[in-house]
């Protein structure tokens, strides 16, 4: 599932969900959970990752 509301990453944060970061075709993260999320952006082991530039994916 491609996380793309604000409430699709609250579910995942809530959840605990590993989520993998992609950047067009290329695998950035190979996941984790999310540690936190703002409007424009999501950190993930720390890392903090645009959500214009990168697709987070989830299953």
């Amino acid at each position: 599932m491609i996380l793309k509301t604000a409430n699709d990453f609250n579910e995942a944060f809530l959840q605990g969900r590993r989520v993998e970061v992609w950047r067009g075709d290329k695998l950035v993260d190979y996941g984790g959970p999310i540690d936190r999320h703002l409007k424009d952006s999501v950190c993930i082991n720390g890392v903090v990752y645009s959500k214009h530039l990168h697709k987070f994916l989830t299953k």
